[in-house]
């Protein structure tokens, strides 16, 4: 677990390696090399501590009543970092996801994603599998969702002692 966890940090990081971006004359993904030996290697430079923890998180409940019809809702909400999407190397024969068009294609360009390769470009398949254990991966996943919403009407029956009601549910 020496690679797992780190003294006087939550149970929930992942250490990872430094991305640094793409290096704009190889159009290849470039990471952070901590102990200088030319080469990313685990786990000497796979030390970048991140903290998947929400910082904070919650919820907002409440129903609202007229007449015979009542309506109840949540929603919930989190501020938190996760992993994004793996993306397969550009050029793969696969589905790419759109942003992947804003990838590097000529020395001196400044890209968010590194050269398109078919397969035989060892580097930047390298790279790119470095690319999903790296800080590069992490982003925002916060999110506002309504979970919960019922509706309900209650049926005017003037019988006694009988109630009836209808009830519509989704959760999210």
């Amino acid at each position: 677990y020496s690679q797992q966890y780190r003294i006087d940090q939550p149970l929930n990081i992942n250490l990872l390696y430094n991305f640094k971006g793409v290096n704009p004359q190889t159009g290849i993904y470039a990471f952070e090399d901590l102990n200088n030996d030319g080469r990313i290697t685990f786990p000497d430079d796979k030390q970048a501590v991140v903290d998947l923890n929400p910082k904070y998180y919650g919820g907002i409940q409440n129903q609202i009543s007229y007449k015979n019809l009542t309506l109840d809702f949540l929603f919930q909400f989190s501020k938190q970092k996760n992993r994004s999407y793996p993306v397969s190397g550009a050029g793969q024969m696969l589905n790419q996801i759109d942003r992947l068009t804003d990838s590097w294609t000529q020395t001196g360009d400044n890209s968010p994603y590194q050269i398109y390769t078919t397969g035989y470009n060892n580097d930047a398949l390298n790279a790119d599998s470095l690319y999903s254990q790296s800080t590069g991966a992490i982003t925002d996943a916060s999110f506002v969702r309504l979970k919960n919403l019922s509706l309900t009407y209650d049926l005017p029956l003037s019988l006694k002692g009988l109630k009836c009601k209808i009830m519509l549910q989704g959760q999210n």
